[in-house]
């Protein structure tokens, strides 16, 4: 099945807080329920105890592995951030050939800056960095097998020591990587010199639209689905990584990587009035604050709807977490355009008034999304590095919090808000409740 690209916001206001002037009828939430599709796997039929592409069988048969074999084979990706989720559309696919002309498949994590028009392609399951490209040069369009055929692969820069005995042969997205031995069929049988014309491939075994885009299930699909022939590992290319074990540039998606007692600390200082609480995840926004000495705090809020009859022309802004009133925000003609992380980019910040005492050591410099708690480090990557003098690598955290993406017609927990709030979010920049100086002795205005 061809890969449709998934923008992990097709399903957001895009439209949205536009569509809130004219009514808020679409703001009711429902039921949570979360269907956690896996990839789909063949049926196991036999067990291939001995790779032989002289079995006129093999190319019909060789996913048809042991949990055993899937198990041993996962364990040698080196997995580097177990639990990790990704975007489909940051998936990919590169085919190698080594120096006696044999394919092999990596799969990729594209990694892509917005700002400076870069793509970072790094090597799915041990991280490493391979080599950057131009996203103009990356290309969109595919064939039919998934295959980039746009892509320019003599615009590949800094191309990693782990490739140096490869050449890059070929780009493309997901489904390629189970789709390549389709494509190169004939290819393939040449130059392993099957003559015979029983040599036959099996159908599609792989709906990547019901994909949890978890790395342990790109993992299985990888080890499952693509042939094993193809199948390359972290150590065939001298890269040697274990799990949590992290560089300095990769501060801070190792700070993501804390214990359940010390998300459990980190909620207890947010304050939370009502864990039980929940919400529309339409009614969260982010605000990005700088204090009294530079440092930016992100804190997450809800938006109570300023009425002028049936249309929404305001916000009431409050600390999501302990309930406590923020600020006014004025919706009419205000500019909801956004950038992928989430950002409202073209926002009238002059359009905020009434803000609470506790804002006054405070300054808004930005206003997002919900969701804009995962991309506002990497739109600051840039100044985080130039500051630290660190190549900080960004994280992108958004599918592994959400591997199914969300839903707008739900609600969702306060107490799990503020889960990923205190675990993706890096912990100089988290705003608790004694930061707003919020204490059971001082009159703090409260949503009712």
């Amino acid at each position: 099945m061809r890969l449709q690209k998934n923008n992990k916001y097709a399903k957001k206001i895009v439209n949205g807080l536009g569509s809130l002037i004219v009514s808020i009828g679409i703001l009711t939430g429902c039921n949570n329920n979360n269907n956690k599709d896996e990839a789909v796997m063949p049926t196991e039929i036999s067990i291939v105890t001995e790779t032989s592409i002289v079995d006129d069988d093999y190319f019909s048969n060789y996913y048809n592995i042991g949990n055993e074999e899937i198990s041993n084979r996962i364990n040698k990706l080196s997995i580097k951030y177990p639990g990790s989720g990704f975007e489909r559309g940051n998936v990919g696919t590169m085919v190698l050939k080594d120096k006696n002309g044999n394919f092999k498949i990596l799969m990729l994590n594209l990694s892509r800056n917005e700002k400076d028009g870069f793509t970072t392609i790094r090597e799915m399951f041990t991280n490493e960095k391979l080599c950057d490209i131009k996203t103009t040069d990356l290309g969109t369009l595919t064939d039919k097998y998934g295959k980039r055929i746009t892509a320019n692969l003599n615009a590949l820069t800094d191309i990693s020591e782990y490739l140096s005995d490869y050449e890059i042969y070929e780009l493309g997205d997901f489904s390629y990587s189970t789709n390549f031995l389709e494509a190169h069929f004939d290819d393939v049988k040449a130059q392993y010199n099957l003559n015979n014309d029983n040599y036959s491939i099996s159908s599609n075994v792989v709906d990547y639209n019901k994909m949890t885009y978890v790395i342990e299930s790109v993992a299985k699909n990888y080890v499952t689905n693509v042939a094993d022939i193809f199948q390359l590992y972290g150590g065939d290319l001298g890269i040697s990584t274990t799990a949590d074990s992290y560089s300095l540039e990769e501060k801070y998606i190792a700070e993501t990587k804390i214990t359940e007692e010390e998300i459990l600390r980190r909620t207890q200082l947010l304050g939370i009035d009502d864990a039980n609480k929940s919400c529309s995840l339409l009614n969260v926004s982010t605000l990005l604050l700088k204090d009294t000495n530079g440092n930016y705090k992100v804190s997450q809020v809800y938006n109570e709807y300023i009425m002028n009859g049936n249309n929404v022309v305001g916000f009431k802004i409050y600390d999501l977490f302990t309930s406590s009133y923020l600020c006014e925000l004025d919706i009419r003609n205000f500019d909801f355009d956004q950038d992928y992380e989430g950002l409202y980019f073209n926002a009238d910040l002059s359009k905020f008034s009434n803000f609470s005492d506790i804002l006054e050591n405070y300054e808004i410099v930005e206003y997002g999304r919900w969701d804009y708690i995962f991309g506002v480090v990497s739109n600051h990557i840039k100044e985080f590095r130039e500051k630290d003098g660190v190549d900080y690598e960004a994280p992108h955290m958004y599918f592994e919090a959400y591997p199914n993406g969300i839903d707008f017609d739900n609600m969702y927990l306060i107490s799990d808000i503020a889960r990923n709030y205190v675990k993706y979010i890096p912990q100089e920049m988290q705003m608790y409740a004694k930061d707003y100086q919020i204490n059971s002795s001082n009159k703090v205005l409260t949503k009712n």
